[in-house]
């Protein structure tokens, strides 16, 4: 996997999310709907790696279809805490930031919209703790 910039399609996997997805849609003829669900099954694996989730929520943000509201909340937790950002050289880490942050403010209008709360209770999904856990472990 590569990273060649600090935007959310900076970066290999990602961009194959989005490539794929572009596939299914055009050349499979595919619905938007049902094409996201795809991706995002065919890339299940990684609900543990940042940039997969925000690859998976940017998709369904861009498209204003919500398909996995466990992505969702998983990428507003990477924003709000800034994980991944330390993975940056020093000069990009502010910059990823920002973009994260931006992301947030979409991620929470989007949340909005399709659940008409604008504050989900993460708590309840056995697999956002998961994630929690898994991140804590990384970082000890």
């Amino acid at each position: 996997m590569g990273a060649w910039g600090v935007g959310i399609y900076d970066d290999d996997t990602t961009l194959d999310i989005h490539d794929g997805l572009v596939k299914l849609i055009d050349e499979g003829n595919m619905p938007v709907r049902r094409a996201l669900g795809k991706i995002i099954e065919q890339y299940n694996y990684g609900r543990n790696h940042s940039t997969i989730v925000l690859g998976l929520a940017k998709e369904q943000v861009r498209y204003d279809i919500l398909v996995d509201l466990e992505i969702i909340l998983l990428a507003k937790h990477i924003c709000e805490e800034k994980i991944g950002v330390e993975e940056f050289v020093k000069v990009a880490q502010v910059e990823r930031a920002k973009i994260l942050d931006d992301f947030l403010v979409e991620l929470n209008k989007f949340i909005y919209i399709h659940t008409g709360n604008d504050e989900v209770d993460e708590s309840e999904d056995e697999r956002f703790e998961q994630f929690i856990l898994e991140r804590k472990k990384k970082e000890e």
